[in-house]
């Protein structure tokens, strides 16, 4: 077949249209790299909270003070968390509730492990210089990970877990799967289906739930786990919660590599992270116990130091978290369990603090 001029002209001016030139790769290649930052850039708006405002961030290089040492609590077995009440000047701290007691309508009395499984707790109100001046017990809540007291008035409510079951992978623990808020009533025992307990599941699906309050930044942080996977950090603010909005302001993911946890607490922007196990003054003076700080707004991991405070008591095991206000001064507060002596292997509480604030980003 032979082709007309004219014919040929068009042939070539098709086979150049369509021909792959190098000005066309590049202009390809540019396009796709484009289309990629958007959409690292999207991700990472989704990731970027940026809904709290940006707080001062505790210094982990400042010196550790002593709030309280050395105090009994009402059952003698080891402190599981703590809250601090800012405005009436409380604090009150959670345990395993201790072995050969008999609670309220309960018929017999239950051993240690049963009390684990069971996830019954024992809450002992102190004033800051660590008297004790109530106690309450709870049935059926948790592992006492973490609390919070929001107080309204001189009516302390406190924030737990609730409902317990027995994690499968820590099958002589109970683990609540829900939150709850009550009235602190002295002497009471308090069971999981009392119509005084309000519960709340913020994340649906959600187990190993623990809570946290930042009093003076009104935020309600749950940490919990997913699909009996990873753990995550949800932070709402407290009256949404309070009325049903479960909708929250963040969401970031436990970092990786920290040792066994022990508890968290947030202020502002950042969140806390307590970890390690038990250590002895005598074998092991320096412990593994760390505080991790995370960026709420980012999710990353911004400071992470080993914490020596209370490193001469015997048996001292890293537990729980707070935040204390006194005047115009915020505290980073940390607890440590520990015996009583070399002899008496019941518990004191001990809790310290650090106070110094930087700048954050």
């Amino acid at each position: 077949m032979k082709y007309t001029q004219s014919e040929k002209s068009l042939e070539q001016m098709v086979l150049k249209k369509n021909s792959i030139t190098p000005k066309k790769i590049f202009i390809t290649i540019v396009l796709a790299l484009a289309f990629i930052a958007l959409v690292i850039a999207l991700l990472q708006i989704g990731k970027d909270n940026s809904q709290i405002p940006i707080s001062k961030k505790f210094d982990l290089s400042d010196n550790d003070e002593v709030l309280i040492t050395g105090k009994a609590l009402t059952d003698p077995t080891l402190q599981q968390a703590y809250a601090i009440d800012n405005t009436n000047n409380h604090i009150y701290v959670v345990q395993i509730t201790n072995a050969g007691q008999k609670l309220g309508g309960e018929t017999r009395t239950y051993n240690s492990a049963e009390r684990s499984i069971k996830g019954d707790l024992t809450v002992t109100k102190l004033s800051t210089d660590g008297t004790i001046l109530g106690k309450m017990y709870l049935t059926g809540f948790g592992h006492g990970v973490s609390i919070g007291v929001e107080p309204v008035g001189t009516t302390a409510y406190l924030w737990t877990e609730v409902d317990a079951v027995a994690d499968r992978h820590e099958p002589n623990n109970g683990f609540g799967t829900k939150l709850a808020r009550f009235p602190f009533v002295d002497n009471q025992v308090l069971v999981n289906t009392d119509p005084s307990i309000t519960k709340y599941a913020p994340v649906a699906g959600a187990d190993r739930t623990t809570v946290n309050l930042d009093m003076a930044n009104g935020l309600l942080t749950m940490r919990y786990r997913l699909n009996e996977t990873l753990f995550h950090f949800s932070v709402f603010n407290l009256s949404d919660v309070k009325a049903g909005n479960f909708k929250p302001l963040a969401t970031v993911d436990q970092p990786a590599g920290l040792g066994v946890f022990q508890g968290f607490t947030s202020y502002g922007s950042y969140l806390y992270l307590l970890d390690g196990t038990a250590s002895n003054a005598n074998t092991n003076p320096n412990g593994n116990t760390y505080i991790t700080t995370v960026n709420l707004n980012t999710g990353l991991q911004v400071d992470r130091a080993m914490i020596n405070a209370g490193n001469s008591l015997l048996f001292r095991e890293p537990e729980g978290m707070a935040i204390q206000s006194t005047g115009s001064s915020v505290r980073l507060t940390f607890g440590f369990g520990a015996y009583r002596s070399s002899t008496d292997t019941r518990k004191h509480a001990n809790i310290y603090y650090k106070d110094a604030l930087i700048s954050g980003k």
